[in-house]
């Protein structure tokens, strides 16, 4: 189960004070993430990983993320960032979320298919 947060400060003092972990992007690449083109986005992040010698970036195919609709889907894994999941990634967006969201560490509000303040805090229920 994953650890909820009170706050940001509490989220960021918390991903600071552990362990740094390979970033990770997973590709989803059930049957139709497959037919809308993840295989293309596939090979496009692997090839600006191999080009810039991106060494703590793991490429990972996964099944169905459940969200058929915007497929391709990748979700994107840093440290110190919240988890992220992108839809209708093509290869030119691809690109843009090594350059953007990769390296730079800034979430991009394009194509944006996960709220994840949601996981953050604690539901308050009244």
């Amino acid at each position: 189960m994953k650890k909820k947060f009170n706050s940001l400060k509490e989220f960021y003092s918390y991903q600071s004070n552990n362990t740094i972990m390979k970033s990770k992007i997973l590709v989803g690449y059930g049957s139709c993430g497959i037919a809308a083109g993840a295989d293309k986005v596939y090979d496009t992040f692997e090839s600006e990983i191999i080009k810039r010698s991106l060494k703590d970036i793991e490429l990972i195919k996964v099944g169905c993320l459940g969200l058929c609709f915007s497929e391709p889907n990748v979700e994107i894994i840093i440290n110190g960032l919240p988890d992220i999941l992108y839809g209708k990634v093509d290869e030119k967006f691809a690109v843009r979320i090594i350059d953007e969201h990769i390296i730079n560490k800034n979430i991009i509000n394009h194509n944006l298919y996960d709220k994840p303040y949601i996981d953050l805090f604690n539901n308050k229920e009244s």
